[in-house]
């Protein structure tokens, strides 16, 4: 906040904007704002301490709304809530107890730090980030909105929630049954992304078994949507299970007798689970695309 970079962009680009930095109550035209900032990333500190004191807004104005701003977690979440990965297990940082704030004295707790939005308190809220910044964890982390809040002074705020997140960020697992085809999947994903381009992320898992030319059909439909996708996290986890037809057609080659025999060895060695079986399902893949290919320049 204190950097050249960041005070010529902010003046430029957001000249009304204003950091809060001390703990100290800022009257403002609409609110009386208490700020409870966070200056390093983590703390023992609860930085909502200064604010115990019940004497402190005996000398507060009471014709506007006191808005308490500050950021940490509370205890209504426990490690696996926490939004950071590489502090999950490390405990509770930043912890803010809410029950010891003077609640009467205080008509609304704006919280950071919970990337989803969430009420918990009586008056007290995580807006969550405006836009969606990782894959959603669970039913009740509801990222990707803001808050307009309606607060008066010794009255129950008002909390209207609204929607911003544009970014789309999906969690899809398919398995390829018997007659579930890569088209299936086609329609199951399509609307989800319908025609967006650079929008969207996919967390996709793909599971069950497929021929080889289903394989190429499924390898087309992936390049077409990584190309459109901002990013796809991939875990393919298909068993190759070659037609009658395609075998013959790789296997019985009399024009061929080179590929049919590395074809046969490879089918022999496609059959397990180690990183063999898996390197003769790409070559298999690829020997079909490549003969496909040629079948159809010829």
């Amino acid at each position: 906040w204190t950097e050249a970079f960041f005070k010529r962009e902010s003046a430029s680009l957001a000249p009304n904007l204003k950091i809060l930095l001390e703990e100290c109550p800022l009257t403002t035209d609409e609110a009386i704002l208490f700020p409870c900032p966070l200056v390093r990333r983590q703390t023992a500190y609860d930085p909502t301490t200064w604010l115990r004191d019940a004497a402190l807004f005996e000398a507060i104005p009471t014709d506007r709304p006191r808005v308490v701003v500050a950021h940490g977690s509370v205890q209504d979440f426990g490690p696996a809530a926490i939004d950071d990965e590489d502090l999950a297990g490390a405990g509770q940082p930043n912890l803010i107890e809410l029950d010891r704030l003077p609640v009467d004295a205080i008509d609304y707790v704006a919280l950071g730090d919970w990337h989803g939005t969430k009420e918990v308190g009586r008056t007290a809220w995580y807006s969550g980030t405006p836009e969606l910044d990782r894959f959603v964890r669970g039913d009740d982390h509801n990222p990707g909105n803001v808050l307009v809040v309606t607060a008066e002074r010794g009255a129950h705020p008002l909390v209207e929630i609204i929607r911003t997140s544009d970014i789309g960020w999906h969690d899809m697992a398919f398995d390829f049954l018997a007659g579930l085809s890569p088209d299936h999947l086609a329609e199951r994903l399509t609307p989800v992304i319908g025609n967006r381009a650079n929008r969207d992320l996919l967390r996709l898992k793909l599971s069950g078994s497929l021929s080889l030319g289903e394989m190429r059909a499924l390898d087309g439909l992936l390049e077409g949507w990584d190309a459109r996708l901002l990013r796809m996290k991939l875990t393919r986890e298909i068993g190759l299970v070659p037609t009658e037809e395609e075998r013959r057609a790789l296997t019985e080659r009399t024009t061929d007798p080179l590929i049919a025999r590395v074809a046969t060895q490879l089918l022999s060695k496609a059959t397990g689970d180690d990183e063999t079986a898996e390197v003769a399902r790409i070559a298999l893949r690829e020997l079909h695309v490549q003969l496909h290919t040629l079948n159809h320049t010829a």
